[in-house]
C-alpha cells in the first residue's frame, strides 16, 4: 500500500508527537526527582549544619570555660564562677550551667542562692582524654569540657543546650522550601499544557528548546545544593536574573547561603571574642600572641606586654552588684581600646581581656615600648577621672604592669610571667599606677618573701600563716582512704594564698628544708592524731628534702614529736625522692635501718628509674615507691611510659614492695594501674587535697554510709 504525502506527514507528525511525550514523561519524571532531591539535600543539610554549628558552638564555650574556670574552682570563689557563668546563662538557647569538681559534686549553676551546692552530679560524661565531650539527647544538647590544673583534673564544667530553636528554624525552612517547589510544580504543570501544542508545530526541536530552558536551572541548584552540604557558601556557581519561581528559588538559595556564611562568621567571632567586652578572649590571644613573637623573631624587632587588673574590683561586685561589675569591665575595655588604636598597637598588636577584672595589650615595633607606657597611662588616668554615678561609687583605679620582648622574655609564657609580676608589684605599691618589669626587683621580691618566712619560722610564728591540705591515698579498688599525704600551703597576710611554687623550692634552696620539715611534722600530727588513732593501718606521709634527711638530729626530733603527738611511728611515712637516695645509697641505706628501729617507715618519692634500681630495692627495707607523676601522665599517650610503669610495678611486687600512682586523673589511668598490679593512687581524679577538718568529715560521711 502506497502512503500519501499526508499519511507520511500524519505518521510523521504522530512519530514525533509520541517521542515527543515519552521525551516529555522521561523530563518530568526527571525533574520532579531532581526537584525531590534538591528539598531533601536542602533539609537535611540545613539541620546538619544546625546541629554542627550548636556543637561547634557548645564546644568551643565549654572548652573556654574549662580554661577561664581553672583558678575559681580551685580556689572555690564561686562569686568569680557566676561572673564567668552569667554570659552563658544569658544566651537564648542555654538550658542549663553547671561546674563540678572531679568527685562529681556541683559547685555552682549559676543561680544566686545554689541550693545544690555540694550535690552529687551524674559525672560519667567526665571526659578522659582532656576534650570535651558532646551528648545529643532528644530535646538537649549536652557537652561537658574538663577543667585542668596544668595536667590534673580538678572537676568539669555541663553546658546544656536547648534543640528546640534549630529543629524549628529546620523546619520553617524545609516549609519555605516545600512551597517553593509546589508553586514551581503548579506552574510547570501549565507551562507544559500549552507547550504540549506547540509542540505539534515545533516538534522535536522546540521540545529540546524549552526542555533545555527549565532543566539546566535545577541542575545548577542541585549543584548549589552540594557546594552548600561542602561549607562553600561564597561560590555559589550562578546568579539568576529570572523572574519566575526558578529565579525566586535561585535567589532564596543564594540568601540561604549568605545566611549561613553570615552565621558560621558570627560563630567563629564568638568562638574568639569576650561575649562582655567584645575584646579578643583568651584563646585568640594566645594565638596572636605566639603568632607575633614568631614574627619578631623573624624581623628582630621589638614588642611590649601590658597586663592590667582592676583594683578593688571584688568589692565593685560585692558593695555595687554585678551591673556595676559589668559596666566597669565594658568601660575599661572601650577605653583601653581607644587609647590603644589611636597610639598605634603595631602590625600584630592585640587588646584582650583575659579574663575576670584582668586586661592585656599587646604594641608590635618600632617605640613600642613608648606607646604601650602611654596607652597604660591613659588608661590610668582615664579610670581616675571616671565620675561617681548610680552605678560607680567612687573613682576606680587599675595596677599595670609592663614587660618588654626580648629584654624581659622570649617566650609567650615568660613574658606574660614577667608583666604579671610587674603588674603585683604596681599593687604592692598601692595600685593605681604603672610598673615596669624589673628582674632585680622580682628577685627582691622573692628575697622579701624568704626574708618573712624565716622570720616567722625562727619566731615560732609560722603556724599562724601556713597550713597543712592532705591529699588521700586511697585503694585504686575499693576507693577506701588508706592514708594521706601532707602538703604544705601559705596564707600571706598581704599576698593572700601563695602555691607552693611561689616559696617552696625558693625557701628550700635559702636553707630553710629542715625548719619546713620539723614544721610540717609537727602540724601534720597534730592535725590527724585522732583520725590516725582511730585505725592503726592509716598512715600520714611527709616529704623530705636533702638537708631534712641528712639532719643528725632528724630521730631524736621524730620521737621527740611521735610521742607528744601520742601517734605510733608505724603510721608515719617519710618521702624521699628517688635520685636524692641513690646520691648516697650507703649513708641513706643506714638512715632507714635507722628510722626502721624508731618504727617510721620510707617511701622512695619520684620513682623513674627502670628496672635495675627498681630491682636493688628490696634490700633497703622501704615500705614502697611512688611512681613519678610524669610517667602517670604520659602512659595513656606513650607507649613508652606505660611499659616503663608495668616494668616498675612488677619489680615492686617481686620486691614486695607497695606502689603507689601519683597525679591519676582519669579512669582510664586507673584501669591500665590496676591491670598492672598497682593497688594504691593519688591525684585529683581520685581526691583532691583537703583540710583536716574535711578528712575527718569526709571519713563519718564514708562510716555513715556503710551502716
Amino acid at each position: 500500500m502506497r502512503l500519501g504525502l499526508s499519511a507520511r506527514l500524519s505518521l510523521l507528525v504522530a512519530t514525533v508527537l509520541v517521542l515527543a511525550l515519552i521525551a516529555f514523561a522521561w523530563f518530568w519524571t526527571g525533574l520532579r526527582q531532581t526537584e525531590s532531591e534538591i528539598a531533601q539535600r536542602a533539609a537535611a543539610l540545613l539541620a546538619e549544619r544546625a546541629r554542627t554549628d550548636l556543637a561547634v558552638r557548645a564546644t568551643q564555650t565549654a572548652d573556654y570555660l574549662g580554661q577561664a574556670l581553672v583558678n575559681p574552682l580551685f580556689y572555690v570563689d564561686l562569686l568569680s564562677i557566676q561572673d564567668l557563668l552569667a554570659p552563658v546563662q544569658r544566651q537564648a538557647d542555654v538550658a542549663s550551667v553547671v561546674v563540678y569538681d572531679q568527685a562529681g559534686r556541683m559547685m555552682h549553676d549559676g543561680s544566686v542562692d545554689l541550693a545544690a551546692f555540694g550535690e552529687q552530679v551524674d559525672n560519667g560524661l567526665l571526659p578522659a582524654d582532656g576534650k570535651p565531650v558532646l551528648s545529643w539527647g532528644r530535646e538537649l544538647l549536652e557537652v561537658t569540657a574538663p577543667i585542668r590544673l596544668d595536667e590534673r583534673l580538678i572537676g568539669a564544667v555541663r553546658i546544656g543546650f536547648h534543640l528546640n530553636p534549630i529543629e524549628t528554624e529546620s523546619a520553617a525552612a524545609r516549609v519555605e522550601v516545600d512551597r517553593q517547589l509546589s508553586t514551581l510544580h503548579r506552574r510547570q504543570g501549565q507551562s507544559f499544557a500549552a507547550l504540549g501544542i506547540a509542540i505539534l508545530v515545533l516538534g522535536a526541536g522546540t521540545a529540546w528548546l524549552i526542555a533545555r530552558g527549565w532543566l539546566r536551572p535545577i541542575q545548577e541548584l542541585a549543584v548549589m545544593s552540594r557546594q552548600l552540604a561542602a561549607g562553600l557558601y561564597a561560590k555559589m556557581p550562578i546568579s539568576s536574573k529570572r523572574q519566575d519561581e526558578l529565579g525566586e528559588l535561585v535567589r532564596a538559595f543564594e540568601q540561604m547561603s549568605e545566611s549561613l556564611a553570615s552565621h558560621e562568621a558570627a560563630m567563629r567571632r564568638e568562638a574568639q571574642e569576650d561575649s562582655l567586652t567584645g575584646l579578643a578572649n583568651r584563646r585568640r590571644f594566645g594565638e596572636q600572641l605566639d603568632r607575633a613573637l614568631r614574627h619578631l623573631a623573624q624581623k628582630r624587632t621589638q614588642a611590649a606586654l601590658v597586663f592590667f587588673d582592676l583594683d578593688a574590683f571584688k568589692q565593685v561586685n560585692d558593695a555595687l552588684g554585678h551591673e556595676s561589675g559589668d559596666f566597669l569591665l565594658r568601660e575599661t575595655a572601650r577605653m583601653l581600646s581607644k587609647a590603644a588604636e589611636e597610639l598605634g598597637l603595631g602590625e600584630h598588636g592585640i587588646v584582650a581581656r583575659l579574663g575576670g577584672d584582668e586586661f592585656l595589650a599587646l604594641f608590635t615595633g618600632d617605640q613600642a615600648e613608648e606607646r604601650a607606657r602611654l596607652c597604660a597611662e591613659r588608661l590610668l588616668a582615664d579610670l581616675n577621672g571616671m565620675r561617681p554615678s548610680q552605678l560607680l561609687a567612687r573613682n576606680p583605679s587599675a595596677s599595670a604592669g609592663m614587660a618588654v620582648y626580648p629584654a624581659h622574655g622570649d617566650t609567650a609564657k615568660s613574658l606574660l610571667k614577667a608583666a604579671d609580676l610587674a603588674m603585683y608589684a604596681a599593687k604592692r605599691a598601692g595600685g593605681g599606677k604603672l610598673c615596669r618589669f624589673e628582674p632585680l626587683a622580682a628577685e627582691g621580691d622573692y628575697e622579701n618573701l624568704l626574708a618573712d618566712l624565716t622570720q616567722q619560722l625562727r619566731e615560732g610564728n609560722a603556724a599562724a600563716q601556713l597550713h597543712l591540705l592532705y591529699q588521700p591515698i586511697v585503694d585504686l579498688n575499693s576507693r577506701k582512704t588508706l592514708g594521706v599525704e601532707a602538703l604544705i600551703r601559705w596564707h600571706h597576710p598581704q599576698l593572700g594564698e601563695l602555691p607552693p611554687v611561689a616559696f617552696l623550692q625558693p625557701a628550700l634552696r635559702a636553707g630553710l628544708g629542715i625548719e619546713l620539715s620539723r614544721l610540717t611534722v609537727k602540724m601534720a600530727l597534730t592535725d590527724l592524731a585522732d583520725w590516725l588513732n582511730q585505725d592503726p593501718a592509716r598512715f600520714v606521709s611527709i616529704n623530705l628534702d636533702q638537708a631534712s634527711w641528712n639532719d643528725g638530729e632528724l630521730l631524736t626530733r621524730l620521737r621527740e614529736q611521735l610521742a607528744d603527738a601520742g601517734v605510733k611511728p608505724q603510721q608515719l611515712c617519710l618521702e624521699l625522692p628517688e635520685r636524692l637516695y641513690w646520691d648516697q645509697p650507703e649513708q641513706s641505706q643506714r638512715q632507714v635501718a635507722r628510722l626502721r628501729e624508731l618504727g617510721v617507715q620510707m617511701w622512695l618519692d619520684d620513682v623513674d628509674g627502670g628496672a635495675e634500681r627498681a630491682s636493688t630495692m628490696r634490700h633497703f627495707r622501704v615500705r614502697g615507691i611512688k611512681l613519678d607523676h610524669r610517667l602517670v601522665a604520659g602512659m595513656l599517650r606513650k607507649p613508652e611510659d606505660l611499659r616503663q610503669v608495668q616494668v616498675l610495678i612488677q619489680v615492686a611486687i617481686d620486691a614486695q614492695l607497695e606502689v603507689v600512682a601519683e597525679a591519676v586523673e582519669s579512669e582510664a589511668q586507673v584501669k591500665l594501674l590496676t591491670a598492672a598490679g598497682c593497688t594504691l593512687g593519688q591525684g585529683f581524679g581520685l581526691v583532691m587535697p583537703i583540710s583536716a577538718a574535711d578528712l575527718l568529715k569526709r571519713e563519718a560521711t564514708d562510716y555513715a554510709a556503710s551502716l
